[in-house]
């Protein structure tokens, strides 16, 4: 099974920005120098990864340990 781990790309900004070290996590994406390109590759892989997703979950606004919760009790293994 596929699980497509779904958040908007505001959304991953978002998360970057709030973190402790933003400068250090945008250089580890380098996509990420120009935003507008950035967004045209997400637009672009999105509908790829949802089709190929056998399963996806919304992530936004979700702690890690809640997502793990969740992909949990869909009892998979």
């Amino acid at each position: 099974q596929i699980i497509y781990l779904y958040s908007s790309f505001d959304n991953i900004l978002k998360r970057i920005y709030a973190s402790k070290n933003p400068n250090q996590k945008l250089k580890k994406r380098p996509l990420f120098k120009e935003q507008k390109k950035a967004k045209e590759l997400y637009n672009k892989r999105e509908s790829f990864y949802k089709k190929c997703a056998d399963i996806t979950i919304d992530v936004s606004n979700k702690q890690p340990i809640d997502v793990l919760q969740q992909i949990k009790s869909l009892q998979l293994i």
